[in-house]
Parts: C-alpha cells; sequence; structure tokens
C-alpha cells in the first residue's frame, strides 16, 4: 500500500510524504529516505528501493523537505540544519505510528541527505541503522564520530569527488560501518545493473539490522 501523508516540522510547516506499509500483520520495522537537493519523495532511485523494502516486509517513508515537492516553505529556508530538524520530525511521526516497531527504525540518505541522516542519527538514538548512497561528507564528519547506529555506505566508483568524502566519512564512524564502491557508478547510479546493486546492498544492510516484522506481544 502506498498513500500520501502528511505531518508538521518544528516550525509548523506541513511535509509531505509517501508511506508504503507491507502486507501482513504490524508492527514492521520502517526506513524514512532522506533526499538529496532538489529530489523529494519522488525520486526514482529511492522509489525502487522503498518498492524492494516493501517486498521484505519492511514500511518506508518518502519524505519531501521543507521547500521541496509538496512541502510548505521555501528552498531558501532548506538548510542541513532545517532537514535535519524536518528528519527529526518524521521520525517522530513513524513512531507514532501503531503499524510501525519504533524500535527498528533506519534512514536512508542519498547526497546532501546522506549528511541530514548522519547528523540526525549522531544525536537520535531511535535510528537503528543508517544506509548512505554516494553522502556528501561536509558538515557530517564531527557528527560521525557520535553515530552508534551501523552504517553502510555506498558510493559510485566513478563518483570522484564524492568517493574522498566518503573515505573521509567511513573513517570518521566510531560505530559499526561498511564501505561498498560500485563499479563503474556516478552519483546517480544511472545504469541498471549499478542501481541494482545499490539496491540489493541497502536491501540487505536494513534486513540485517533490522530485520523484517515481528508480531506484537499479546
Amino acid at each position: 500500500m502506498e498513500k500520501t501523508v502528511w505531518f508538521s516540522n518544528f516550525k509548523g510547516y506541513r511535509l509531505s510524504g509517501t508511506i508504503l506499509v507491507p502486507d501482513g500483520t504490524p508492527p514492521y520495522p520502517a526506513v524514512i529516505f532522506s533526499h538529496g537537493l532538489y529530489s523529494g519523495k519522488f525520486s526514482p532511485r529511492n522509489l525502487q528501493i522503498a518498492r524492494e523494502l516493501l517486498k521484505n516486509g519492511i514500511a518506508a517513508l518518502l519524505i519531501d523537505f521543507t521547500g521541496h515537492g509538496d512541502s510548505e516553505g521555501t528552498i531558501e529556508e532548506s538548510s542541513i540544519d532545517q532537514q535535519v530538524d524536518d528528519l527529526g520530525s518524521a521520525v517522530d511521526f513513524l513512531a507514532g505510528r501503531d503499524d510501525v516497531d519504533a524500535q527498528r527504525l533506519g534512514v536512508n540518505g542519498s547526497s546532501t541527505g546522506g549528511t541530514v541522516a548522519v547528523i540526525r542519527a549522531a544525536g537520535d538514538p531511535r535510528i537503528k541503522a543508517l544506509v548512505l548512497r554516494s553522502p556528501r561528507a561536509d558538515g557530517a564528519i564531527k557528527a560521525a564520530y557520535l553515530v552508534s547506529a551501523p552504517t553502510l555506505i555506498i558510493a559510485g566508483q566513478r563518483d570522484t569527488v564524492v568517493v574522498e568524502e566518503c573515505n573521509a566519512l567511513y573513517a570518521a564512524l566510531s560505530g559499526e560501518k561498511r564501505l561498498e564502491m560500485v563499479k563503474g557508478a556516478g552519483h546517480l547510479f544511472e545504469q541498471p545493473e549499478q542501481l541494482r546493486q545499490a539496491t540489493e546492498l541497502t536491501i540487505g544492510w536494513f534486513q540485517e539490522k533490522l530485520g523484517k516484522r515481528v508480531a506484537r506481544a499479546a
């Protein structure tokens, strides 16, 4: 099931999202997608990964940050700090749903959304797993030292600038971590095979760290 949802950030702006909920018996583990600049909940790469998560019993929430897509506010207001707050509001929203297991929440961050995910996870213990796809490290290095959630970084081998940043970010992470380079891929994993590899790595990580749905205790 895919449907549009709305929730408010700390400024009172209404933020838009698409939630995908598996069939079966809740509560489900869930992953929030933290998109890059000028992207949003309809990112084709994030949608592909979200739908694969759904097939594996994991719910997904794709959001529009402040000033993006259908969310209120302006692009000028959508700083990294504002997006970190937005992501916190998305965590609040998911954690408050009866069909979601608030103890098994993950974040999938792409590009600058990876920066946002690291900063949020550094101070939010509700985030139990991270996957960062082509993350930008600027502003995230100091926060990375404080991240305890298991973190997978995926980068395209041809994305030379970001590869350097990924290496720096990986070195700064003090918890469980893994770095995967996808051969021949650029920043957006343009070829279907490259995106397939990134998708499989992502699904495998979240399955391992969050697991599938667990029946609610009677």
